[in-house]
Order: C-alpha cells, then structure tokens, then sequence
C-alpha cells in the first residue's frame, strides 16, 4: 500500500485512539460525579429521615401529655357538673324557702290586721305571730345554710377552673 495512505490510516487510528480516550475520561468523570451526587443524596435522606423521627417522637411524646392533661380537665368539668347540681338543689330549696316565708308574711300581715279589731284575742294572736316569727327565723337559718353551701360550692368550682385552666397556659396561644 501506499504509504501516504498508511499514514492517514495511522493518523486516523491515532485520532480514534485519542477519541476514544477522552470519551473513557469523560465517562469516568461522570461516573464519579453521579457517584458522589447519590452519595451526597443518600445522606441527605438519612439526615432529613432522621429529623423526622425525632420530630414524630417529639409530637407523639406532646400528644401523649396534651392527652393527659385533656383528662384532667375532663376530670374537672365533671367535679364542677357535679357542683352545679348541688347548686341548682341548694337554689331549689331557697326557692321553697322563700315561698313559705313569703306565705308565713302573708299570715303575720293578717294577724297584725285581727290585731286592733280583736283585742281580746291578742294574747292567742301573739302566740301565732311568735310561732310565725320563729318558723321565719327556721327558714332564714336553712337558707343562711344553703347559702354556705353555695358559697362553698363556688369556691371548689373556683378552684376546679384554675385547676383546668393550667393545662391551657403550656399550649402557645396568643
């Protein structure tokens, strides 16, 4: 053969040779770099996994306490229920109170009216006044009770409120 065509032939393998190694050098710079990009990724997803965990941990560890706490309050209202109960019977029985000391005025205002028309029945009619006095003086004496009552009872609901209302502080609301 020629050899101005060996030549080219030369020069021509020499080239695809060259190619070829620079085509081997590049995908081995890419091979590398996609390397460390999955690298890089896997610790960034074990990084982020990892946060995540502790932000699940965190949130089921508060939830069990907000749980807690919402028990309580449970525990709280029904004590108050309960206090509201004794209130309503307590004001039930004043009411019934009220009513008979309103029927025993009813009777004092008409046997001070016998008074001045009867002035010889005024002995028997003093004797009714005074029984009338001293059952209004009974029904005064339940009904300063029930009012203690009471009174106790919206201290302990009182209480029962600060009670509930701790839970609520810890919660970050404006």
């Amino acid at each position: 053969m020629d050899e101005r065509v060996m030549d080219s032939l030369q020069d021509a393998i020499g080239q695809f040779k060259e190619g070829a190694r620079l085509q081997y050098a590049e995908g081995q710079r890419l091979a590398r770099r996609t390397a460390q990009i999955v690298r890089w990724s896997t610790i960034g997803m074990i990084l982020l996994g990892v946060g995540l965990m502790v932000l699940l941990l965190t949130l089921t560890q508060s939830l069990a306490l907000i749980t807690d706490r919402m028990d309580g309050m449970h525990g709280h209202t029904e004590a108050m229920s309960q206090e509201f109960r004794s209130v309503s019977r307590d004001m039930t029985l004043i009411v019934e109170d009220m009513k008979k000391i309103s029927g025993n005025m009813e009777a004092i205002y008409e046997e001070i009216n016998l008074v001045p028309t009867e002035m010889d029945r005024l002995n028997g009619t003093v004797v009714g006044l005074g029984s009338d006095v001293m059952a209004i003086s009974q029904d005064f004496q339940r009904m300063n009770g029930q009012l203690n009552g009471i009174s106790q009872s919206m201290v302990r609901m009182t209480q029962d409120t600060g009670q509930m209302s701790r839970p609520m502080r810890m919660l970050p609301w404006p």
